[in-house]
Formats: structure tokens, C-alpha cells, sequence
């Protein structure tokens, strides 16, 4: 529960400067999200929770023993197999503007 330490700004204008739609809220992290219960999901929905996925724990798990800042960046591309096709990740999904805001996040850091 502790933030980031790149600045919000940061995000913001990376996101203008690139066109990109930028959003920024709350995620849940777990490792079988068709697993779940409906409350479960419920209880996340009711949270505010804007997605789900299944890597951000590991980051931060692995940052807190190492004493390192880690930053996960969500890059949305499918509804969990709610429509069908809905897996397809190709560039016009946005994969390369996610990599360059990732990118130009690292350099403003550094």
C-alpha cells in the first residue's frame, strides 16, 4: 500500500504528449482470476477495483525483500474472455505507445 515513487505528473504528461488514454486506479492482483467467487469479484467490483491481473503481486513481493521501487504498468488488452476474439493484443491495441510511456518513464526517473 505504499506509492509510487514516480510522480503523477509524470504519467500525466506522458499520456497528453502521446495521445495515449491514460487511467489511473486501483487493480487486483491474484494468480487465478477464473477462479474466483462471484463475491470475491463482488467485493472488488464494490472497491472500485478497474481491473484484474496476475503479475503486480510478484513485482512487489520481489521489490519489498530487495528494497527496490517497482512500478506496474497494466496495459489493458481484453475483457477475460468476455467477447470473443477479445485475446488479440496487436499494435493497434496500443502495445507500442505502452512501450514508449513506459520507456519515457524510466528516463524521466533516471
Amino acid at each position: 500500500d505504499q506509492p509510487s515513487t514516480i510522480r503523477q505528473p509524470v504519467y500525466e504528461s506522458l499520456g497528453t504528449a502521446r495521445n495515449a488514454m491514460w487511467l489511473n486506479g486501483k487493480s487486483w492482483t491474484t494468480d487465478a482470476p477464473y477462479r474466483e467467487t462471484e463475491t470475491a469479484i463482488e467485493a472488488m467490483t464494490n472497491e472500485g477495483v478497474m481491473c484484474v491481473e496476475m503479475e503486480a503481486a510478484a513485482l512487489y513481493a520481489f521489490a519489498h525483500a530487495r528494497n527496490r521501487d517497482v512500478a506496474c504498468f497494466a496495459h489493458l488488452t481484453n475483457t477475460m474472455a468476455q467477447e470473443e476474439g477479445d485475446f488479440e493484443k496487436g499494435q493497434h491495441f496500443g502495445s507500442l505507445i505502452t512501450l514508449e510511456l513506459i520507456e519515457a518513464v524510466f528516463q524521466e526517473k533516471n
